[in-house]
């Protein structure tokens, strides 16, 4: 109802949204209060692991798509100088490469994890954790913006925290994801996080470099994902 209200309300729309943003965020939690009809138990919640799972790639892909595309139309404005092609580039790196670090491993096995834990607690704390990442990719396109825009502009407090920032908000929640999904801590993406957090306080170098910067660390946390996948799948064989 208060996204129908603020769809007809224009002068009210800002806080019926943002009231129905913290309902759908906090129902879970609530057990989706109704009136006249309480509280909804766990053991009423029958989710489906394989659905939740298509549900939460297709959110992904949804916020991916959209990243490539705020970095498209940003380059079209420019005069499609080298620098500004570089930073394009990059962004389109940093797509792939969090595309990849969502589905390997756990993206992949969420269904089957859901359907064997408890779904209704797996499947909420999945969803608040899927929030995490997506925030991160919309930061991520503001970053994409800058980047592309000013590429050769010495980069100030606010705008390289913008770019590195996006992807050290996505790999919080991937690794928060883990946790959640396998019980696992991935070592190197935690490494990554503080590399990052490290950069954001000292660099101070163009936009594009800034940028570079980031998905040289997002690439070698997925090779060292795909080493370890590796490595586990020659174990599983020679035992």
């Amino acid at each position: 109802m208060p996204w129908l209200a603020g769809a007809f309300l224009p002068a009210w729309r800002v806080p019926l949204w943002v009231f129905a943003l913290a309902l759908d965020l906090v129902g879970p939690r609530l057990g989706w209060h109704t009136p006249m009809l309480g509280r909804a138990r766990q053991r009423e919640l029958h989710l489906a692991g394989e659905h939740y799972a298509e549900r939460y790639q297709q959110i992904m892909i949804i916020a991916l798509g959209e990243l490539v595309l705020v970095a498209g139309l940003t380059y079209a404005d420019t005069s499609l100088h080298l620098p500004a092609t570089a930073a394009f580039l990059l962004v389109f790196a940093t797509a792939v490469l969090i595309g990849l670090l969502y589905v390997t491993p756990a993206g992949l096995r969420l269904g089957t994890a859901i359907e064997h834990a408890d779904p209704s607690r797996l499947g909420v704390i999945t969803a608040y954790l899927h929030l995490v990442m997506i925030a991160g990719l919309v930061v991520t396109a503001v970053g994409a913006e800058l980047s592309i825009a000013h590429p050769t502009q010495a980069g100030d407090t606010t705008a390289v925290v913008v770019i590195v920032g996006g992807p050290m908000l996505f790999l919080a929640g991937r690794i928060l994801f883990s946790l959640a999904i396998h019980r696992r801590l991935s070592w190197s993406r935690v490494a990554a996080l503080f590399v990052l957090a490290s950069a954001s306080v000292v660099l101070r170098l163009p936009l594009v470099a800034v940028s570079a910067t980031a998905v040289s660390v997002l690439l070698v946390v997925v090779v060292l994902d795909r080493a370890g996948i590796m490595s586990y799948r020659r174990t599983r064989s020679s035992d």
